[in-house]
């Protein structure tokens, strides 16, 4: 609107400032989320690969539940050193921060279990997390006022909507493998499933 302006032409015709302005913020933001999201995938692949295509069907015999919380507190504590630094996530919460990180991924890891084990592939998983990621990013653009321990996703008002959904997750009994002998051998899923 501003560039229209200073170039001295006219608003599209139909369209007030404000509608401009409107439509600006909506592309620009769903753009950067687009340009986040695909970002993001490198790395977050990078860590689903690692805690979902290796780690989670190695501890898939102890059971779903049981590999997603030990899974999600070694992510946990996978990010403990940045946050000792008091700089990642949590700023003057150092060990406070911790324990809300492993609240964090302990609830994620059921989450990103059932992505797992429902569609055999760690692509659902890695996706969510870039995109959490991404979103992330904007919570701290947006939130920068708020403490980090309230604000979203990280805080306390994104974990408990997380919480809330694993634990429904886990108690309606949804974190048992399915049958996927490329990804997760069929031992490890007679064994998780007993």
């Amino acid at each position: 609107v501003n560039t229209l302006a200073r170039q001295g032409q006219a608003l599209p015709p139909g369209y007030s400032a404000e509608q401009l302005a409107l439509i600006n913020i909506v592309v620009s933001t769903a753009l950067a989320f687009t340009l986040g999201l695909l970002f993001n995938m490198i790395f977050t692949f990078g860590e689903e690969f690692g805690w979902r295509g290796y780690l989670l069907p190695r501890l898939a015999p102890l059971g779903g539940i049981y590999a997603a919380i030990i899974t999600g507190v070694i992510w946990g504590l996978w990010h403990a050193p940045l946050i000792l630094l008091d700089s990642y996530n949590y700023p003057g919460h150092p060990w406070l921060g911790i324990g809300m990180m492993v609240l964090f991924t302990v609830s994620l890891s059921v989450i990103f279990t059932w992505l797992r084990f429902r569609s055999g592939s760690i692509w659902p998983s890695t996706l969510a997390h870039a995109a959490i990621n991404a979103q992330a990013g904007f919570g701290i653009l947006l939130l920068s006022h708020v403490d980090s321990l309230i604000a979203v996703p990280i805080g306390i008002i994104g974990l408990i909507p997380m919480i809330a959904f694993a634990i429904w997750l886990a108690a309606t009994g949804r974190l048992k493998p399915e049958p996927d002998n490329v990804t997760i051998p069929a031992s490890m899923i007679e064994a998780a499933n007993t």
